[in-house]
């Protein structure tokens, strides 16, 4: 029996390489990546966990799973304003990776 991979959402303009390098390191993530330059390709995602750098605007109302939100970033204030009112999804930052 295997166990239920958590659903990630990769929102970068490097999404492919944060895919390619997640998987290589764990096979505990079903992940879909996608560029944030792009119009958003689904009306509502079931990830619970979003991997980002900017955020289309509107995504986190697509997404009602949403759980964390790992910014891959030193600041996060344009993703707090695109989460508004959610404020029960933590975001987490890159501080101190930026050197």
């Amino acid at each position: 029996m295997s166990a239920e991979r958590t659903r990630l959402l990769v929102v970068h303009h490097r999404h492919q390489f944060y895919r390619e390098y997640i998987e290589g390191k764990t096979d505990a993530f079903d992940i879909t990546a996608i560029d944030y330059r792009d119009p958003i390709p689904f009306e509502t995602h079931d990830a619970e966990i979003m991997l980002c750098w900017h955020l289309p605007e509107g995504i986190v109302d697509r997404m009602p799973n949403l759980k964390w939100i790992a910014a891959c970033s030193a600041g996060v204030d344009h993703i707090l304003r695109e989460t508004g009112d959610r404020t029960d999804i933590p975001v987490t930052r890159s501080k101190g990776t930026m050197g």
